[in-house]
């Protein structure tokens, strides 16, 4: 594996791993040997077939609703803060 792929599954995650898994892939389908074995017509439904799977990852993930953005906004409302010094109170949030 590559340095520049060790960093890209460092930085992005899960994400890193299925595009090394993807990169992967297309080395070992579209050797000479695969093509020839498979033949033109073979592979080119098979590149529609992964253009559709990743046609349809990506509309999945975007239309995803987030779970954690609508917890934190149902969260932050609930605050009660209430600070005490020696000679002095707080009571209330500290956004200025």
């Amino acid at each position: 594996m590559d340095k520049a792929w060790i960093k890209i599954i460092s930085v992005t995650g899960a994400v890193g791993v299925v595009g090394l898994l993807f990169s992967t892939l297309m080395v070992k389908l579209f050797s000479h040997e695969i093509v020839s074995l498979l033949g033109s017509e073979k592979i080119f439904h098979i590149i529609i077939v992964l253009i559709g799977v990743f046609a349809i990852g990506l509309i999945l993930a975007i239309l995803k609703p987030k779970v954690q953005a609508k917890i934190s906004a149902q969260a932050a409302p609930n605050k009660n803060i209430n600070i005490k010094y020696e000679s002095s109170n707080h009571n209330g949030d500290n956004h200025f």
